[in-house]
């Protein structure tokens, strides 16, 4: 048993999987000398039209582009007031791949905080390029697939068009992505669905200002669907490109510290009540009941259905046999979403068989104990979204896993939630009234014992008074000379005489 309670100690931590890894590390590529991607070919030779990087730091989306060979004369070819042609297709499908190199804390740093229209739209030209935070609701989406040559130049064999209302005035904009959630594309009828995105500005149709359509490009749109999570900020459409029954890698790294992020959000007991609220409407092969007649939500889904489970809001109870802190060192998640560290607790239900779930909180409450031993064990209940199956290497003994060995792989539930409920467990502490009573009681015994033993004395005081001292005390007035007592000047053994012939020898005087 303490075997298998050992191996928690030596379970690696998830952020282990984003922090150090060359995966990670790839995830946000700087421009270089020889970054140079299909698109900046040009068709002149094959000659490469991507500028050499001057020195000093990057001040900005205009800046970075213009390292990346996309400068003034390139936006310049750009014209207002008239739908997006063909013709300035090239220029913005070059700059939706180069968005895809920008670092996300460089796009969120960047970008003003709304699209001022009346502002921008009498001198357009000097905010080409510049990145601006878009949200409101996605109304129409239009696929366009470029020529053959042109999408195996940008690796894209399509993207899309979403027609932005953009909150709050309302006002219609066009915003061009990769790629779209998978739900908007399955979807039927009227699309009516709340989005967001960093949009970096190309030009404006229509011709005058009340008309106008600006155009941006972005590297992704965010949806937000009208559920609990969605109002908490986190976006959905990362969800479904999770890969389940794998360990965390750097596909997995926006989705995970954008949920962590989101949980954080939510008002304190908010994820329990909502879960709760959904476990009276769940279906009975989500649920079990207790031997008291309790409805609890069930873990068997998360085990065997994950591809379902993305995103699903349960609640948990159980006992967690490992509690610990990890610190987050990376920081452009510091930066981001403020998040340096977060705890994750392994979780054993009464219908979990002896396999662990895995949650990742933000909090803990004050005073639950950390620990990773076999001696550990807290009654905890925690309400979070399922993430993922994560597969990840148990650990053998300390020695092996010094010496480079790891365990065999073992798939888990991993879900992550706002903050855990802990119910001490209750410990037997000497009660002082209890220690009072007891003294007071033993003071009372000993003072019984000194009145009983004195009452005694004085008893059989009394007792010698009245008995013994009168039988041989002297009469009062008679001296001892008086009291006729004969003195011998030898013993007298005579008792000792009769004793031995008893009382039937005694020789009366009449027979001597």
């Amino acid at each position: 048993m303490v075997r298998h309670w050992i191996a928690f100690v030596l379970i690696m931590s998830p952020v282990a999987c984003f922090a150090q890894s060359e995966e990670e590390r790839s995830v946000s590529p700087r421009p270089a000398g020889d970054d140079v991607a299909p698109e900046s070919q040009a068709t002149n030779g094959g000659a490469l039209d991507v500028a050499s990087e001057p020195d000093g730091p990057i001040t900005g989306s205009r800046d970075l582009l213009r390292r990346f060979g996309i400068d003034d004369s390139q936006f310049a070819r750009l014209t207002d007031h008239r739908p997006f042609g063909p013709d300035e297709e090239d220029l913005a499908l070059r700059v939706m791949y180069r968005l895809g190199r920008f670092r996300l804390v460089d796009v969120e740093h960047w970008a003003r905080p709304r699209f001022p229209v009346d502002e921008v739209f009498p001198s357009p030209e000097s905010s080409r390029g510049e990145l601006f935070w878009l949200a409101g609701r996605v109304t129409e989406i239009e696929k366009l697939e470029p020529a053959p040559e042109v999408a195996e130049r940008f690796e894209l064999p399509a993207y899309y068009v979403c027609t932005l209302q953009m909150q709050p005035q309302g006002q219609p904009a066009q915003v061009i992505v990769r790629d779209i959630p998978l739900e908007w594309k399955i979807k039927e009828g009227p699309l009516d669905e709340r989005a967001a995105a960093y949009g970096l500005f190309l030009k404006f149709g229509g011709a005058n200002a009340s008309e106008a359509s600006p155009v941006f490009v972005a590297r992704r749109i965010a949806w937000h669907p009208s559920t609990l999570l969605g109002s908490l900020g986190m976006d959905a459409g990362l969800l479904e490109d999770i890969r389940n029954r794998r360990p965390l890698t750097a596909h997995d790294r926006e989705a995970f510290y954008q949920l962590l992020a989101a949980v954080g959000r939510a008002k304190p007991g908010q994820l329990s009540r909502a879960a709760r609220q959904s476990l009276v409407e769940a279906h009975e092969s989500r649920t079990w009941t207790t031997r008291q007649g309790q409805t609890r939500w069930s873990v068997v889904p998360l085990f065997n259905e994950p591809e379902r489970q993305h995103g699903v809001l349960v609640e948990l109870e159980g006992t967690a046999r490992l509690a610990e802190r990890i610190d987050v060192r990376d920081p452009d998640i510091v930066a981001r979403f403020g998040i340096d560290h977060y705890y994750q607790i392994a979780l054993f239900t009464p219908d979990s068989q002896g396999n662990p779930l895995w949650f990742c909180v933000r909090e803990l409450p004050e005073g639950m104990p950390l620990g990773a031993d076999a001696e550990f064990a807290e009654h905890v209940r925690i309400a979070g979204f399922f993430f993922k199956t994560w597969a990840y290497r148990r650990g053998r003994t300390p020695q092996e896993i010094s010496a480079g060995e790891t365990g065999p792989w073992q798939l888990a539930p991993l879900l992550i939630g706002h903050r855990a409920v802990w119910y001490p467990t209750a410990i037997d502490r000497p009660n002082p009234y209890i220690g009072a009573i007891a003294g007071g009681l033993f003071v009372l015994t000993l003072a019984g014992l000194w009145i009983a033993a004195w009452r005694y004395s004085r008893g059989d005081r009394e007792f010698h008074e009245r008995t013994i001292a009168k039988e041989y005390s002297i009469p009062s007035g008679v001296s001892l000379d008086e009291m006729g007592l004969e003195a011998s000047p030898q013993p007298d053994f005579r008792h000792l005489a009769e004793s031995d012939t008893g009382p039937s020898h005694v020789v009366s005087s009449g027979d001597e």
